[in-house]
């Protein structure tokens, strides 16, 4: 598996994770450079806007000559979003994706195992919540899978 997408609150950060093989029944964790993936200042009155997608780690072929295109191009696409009150995550997923096929020949929609857009008042979290994101399906080619990302977020008082 392979995380993509951006977070934004003052300003927008990508995120993209080294490919991840998994099995059912297992538990792993991103790299320790991957663990926290948005670090910046929301005011109080603000909001966390969350747009990640996942996909299937077939996806990577040579990932150690793919990683810092997609990286760069990730960050240039992002750096064009500015979030605004009432602001939709589509352009965040949108910009991804655009960034993403730029760099792997092979991205697909058979490849995408879901997206997770999630807009969060700063009010409204508690230091450590704990969030789930589902990834289940079965799709056309008899394919199935059923992950569960487990994250949270941790508030800093400035």
């Amino acid at each position: 598996m392979i995380a993509t997408g951006g977070i934004a609150g003052s300003a927008s950060h990508p995120v993209l994770t080294t490919p991840s093989d998994i099995d059912a029944d297992q538990m792993r964790a991103f790299s320790e450079e991957e663990h926290g993936m948005f670090d910046g200042e929301v005011q109080k009155d603000g909001r966390l806007l969350i747009a990640l997608t996942a996909w299937n780690s077939d996806i990577a072929g040579d990932w150690g000559t793919l990683y810092a295109p997609a990286k760069k191009g990730l960050a240039a696409g992002l750096a064009s979003y500015t979030l605004s009150p009432g602001a939709s995550a589509k352009p965040v997923v949108d910009v991804v994706t655009t960034a993403m096929g730029k760099v792997v020949s092979r991205l697909d929609k058979e490849h995408l195992l879901g997206t997770l857009t999630e807009e969060i008042p700063i009010r409204d979290l508690q230091d450590g919540d704990s969030r789930l994101w589902r990834l289940k399906q079965r799709d056309d080619w008899g394919s199935s899978w059923d992950y569960m990302v487990i994250y949270s977020v941790h508030l800093l008082e400035s």
